[in-house]
Parts: structure tokens; sequence; C-alpha cells
């Protein structure tokens, strides 16, 4: 089996890529409970179903409960009796965003914008939205301007985001800091400070931050998936797939907390596990040529033959200069007897693992190349018209 400690740093894990929706679900109440409170304004609505105002209630209590196409309706709603409610277009523009209606999500929070310029949450929210999608000076424009009205957690957590996106470490460290001195208990800031320290190899002090962002909410998926990761790679396997699977139970559409689920499985020899845990992954769009390369070994072991070529020939497509998949799909091609492939994917595997400096693995591809020549009565010279990476023919 091929995995080992380098296949989980290559997951997009959030100790690696800063996550920058927490200005989106900043909670605009208390601790009330929102099912009650949704219960009772409807019973208001009876009396009185034209007021914009409990509309606008229902919709951010039902965003609260992450039921944003209800919400969305309800700020709809609310615009109908009164189009000039600046908080509706707020929230519709940020219940959008989470429902990944890009471009209405804009319209309504640079509506929101119009009636209410200085609204830093809606600053704060826009500057976000450009974030997720790349536009870093769009962004740190939005949030600049938010700067000056708007000294909440949420903006220092984005702007850190964005520092931390564009590779200025100080500046997002400053940041998030910031978040801290704003609100102590913010398990936000302390998650996204565990990033850094993680990122710099201060391991002890990354786990402590994720440890107090995951007490301070135990409903914030991330530092549990970080928690799960690093000890992943310390190799305590079965701490790792607890906080995995709770990682999962918190946010079930992440599809890179069921890889990293399935790393641990795979690396525990649970192969059943494993192959679903990274199948839902795959589901939920989530995609890299490690865990492609994963799958095409666990689906060989299973005796899925077709399933393992079509997992490796993904991965070849993401990486094709990885001779791993090659050296696989080779052997996998042999075991159903179709020699001319197996020798292709064979000599390029040989050929990729010599670019590499593997001599151990290029003297394995050696010699199954010597084993398929014979069994299906082939030569090097049946092979000659194969263009092999980096031989400028």
């Amino acid at each position: 089996m091929f995995f080992n400690s380098e296949n989980l740093k290559q997951l997009p894990a959030f100790f690696l890529v800063f996550f920058i929706l927490a200005a989106l679900s900043g909670c605009l109440f208390g601790q009330g409970d929102p099912e009650s409170e949704i219960a009772g304004l409807k019973k208001d609505l009876i009396e009185e179903p034209q007021n914009p105002e409990t509309h606008y209630q229902i919709g951010v209590r039902l965003m609260k409960l992450k039921k944003y196409k209800d919400a969305e309706r309800q700020f709809h709603e609310a615009l109908l009796f009164n189009k000039l409610f600046p908080e509706a277009h707020r929230e519709m523009g940020i219940s959008r965003f989470y429902m990944e209606n890009y471009d209405q999500a804009e319209e309504s929070l640079k509506q929101a914008l119009i009636y209410t310029p200085d609204d830093g949450r809606a600053l704060t929210s826009l500057g976000t939205l450009y974030l997720s999608l790349g536009e870093t000076d769009q962004a740190l424009e939005q949030f600049e301007a938010a700067r000056g009205v708007w000294n909440h957690p949420d903006l220092r957590n984005n702007l850190g985001s964005l520092y931390a996106k564009l590779g200025e470490d100080k500046k997002a460290e400053v940041e998030w800091e910031k978040a801290l001195a704003l609100d102590s208990k913010n398990a936000t800031a302390h998650n996204n400070l565990g990033t850094l320290a993680e990122k710099s190899g201060d391991f002890p002090k990354a786990k402590e931050h994720f440890k107090k962002a995951a007490k301070l909410n135990p409903n914030y998926a991330p530092p549990f998936y970080n928690l799960g990761a690093r000890y992943a790679l310390e190799g305590k396997l079965k701490k790792s797939i607890e906080l995995f699977q709770k990682a999962t139970e918190l946010n079930p559409e992440e599809g890179k907390f069921f890889a990293g689920l399935g790393w641990s499985y795979m690396r525990m020899n649970h192969r059943m596990q494993a192959t679903q845990a990274f199948e839902r992954a795959g589901k939920l769009n989530f995609q890299t040529a490690a865990m492609h390369n994963a799958l095409g070994e666990l689906y060989w072991v299973a005796g899925k033959t077709k399933k393992a070529e079509t997992s490796l020939r993904r991965a070849i497509l993401m990486t094709p200069e990885d001779p791993e998949p090659y050296y696989r799909l080779s052997m996998i091609l042999n075991s159903v007897n179709q020699g001319r492939k197996s020798i292709r994917n064979g000599l390029v595997a040989r050929k990729l693992f010599q670019d590499r400096g593997d001599t151990t693995m290029a003297l394995k591809a050696q010699s199954n190349l010597e084993r398929f020549y014979k069994k299906y009565r082939l030569g090097p010279e049946d092979f000659k018209s194969l263009t092999l990476p980096g031989s400028g023919s």
C-alpha cells in the first residue's frame, strides 16, 4: 500500500487553504432557540401578514438554521412590502452566497450598500464574496471600507484570510490577533491562528489553537478536521478518525473531511471504510490525484478492475508527471491480459521514476516490463513509436 503522511499533506486542508466564510455566518441575535422563535413570529404574521420586519426576523433565524432557501423567501417577502429595507437586501445577499448564487448575491449586497453605504457587515460580506471568487483587489477594497466603520471579529478574520491568501502571513496574524482582542472566545480566530502555527511548523501551538476553537464552538467543523489531520500525521489514527468523523457530522457537504477520513482508514488497512469515505468525497466534488490513486489501489485489491482503471486514469489526467498511477495501471491491465496497454503504461512509469531519481521503483517497473514482454511475446522494438514524457520526440 503506497499511502504515507505525504498524501495527507496534499489535501487542501484547513491548515493549507484558508476558508473565508465566517463573516457570512455572523450571528445577529443571541442564543435563543430559532425554531421556537420562528413559531412565535409566524403567529405574529397571522395578525399582520404584510409586516416586513416580521418576515425579516424569520429570515435571519432561518439562516441560523442554515435553511438559506427558506430564508431567501422571507427576505423577498420583506422587500415586497418595503423595497427600501437595506438589512433585508443584505441578508438576502448572504443567503444567496451560501446557495452559490454569486451574481444575485453580489447584486443584493450592492443594493444594500446603496441605501446604507457604511454598513460594515454588508461591506465585509461583499468583500468575502469577492475573496471566495479569487478577486483579491476588490475584496481588499471592500474590507478597507468596512474597517473604517465596523471593527468586528468577522471583518478581522476575513481580512486576515485575504492576507494569508496573498502570502502575507504576518499581516494575517495581526488581523486574527485583533479578532481575538475583540472577542477572546472567537473560535474562527483560534482556528485561523492554528493554521499559521501549523504552516510555520509549531505543531504544539497549532494543536492548542485548534483545541480551543473546538471547545469554544463544538458546532464549528474546521478545528475538528485540522486536529484530525494533525493526529493522522502523528500516526494517532484512531484519534484522527474520531475527529474526522466529527467534522463530517458537523458539515456533511465538505468533501475534504471525508477524504481525510479515507486516508486514516486506509492507513489502518480498513479498506471498505476507506473506499466509502473516498467515494463520498468524490461525490461532493473533492478531487485530487492522490485520492484517485488510492481509490485505484483499493478497487484493485477488491477485484473491481474497471473501477480501478477509471480511478487511475483520472489520477493520470490530473498529474500526468506522476509515475505511480501508470505503474499501477500497468499491473491492472496485465491482470486482464491487455498486454500492449500494460507495457505502454509500464514504459511511461519507468521513465518517470527514472526522471524522479527513484531507482528502486524504476527497477521494479523494469522487472515488470521484462515479465510482460515474455508473457505477451513482445519486445522493446514493438513500442518504438511510443512517445515518452520528456523524450522530445
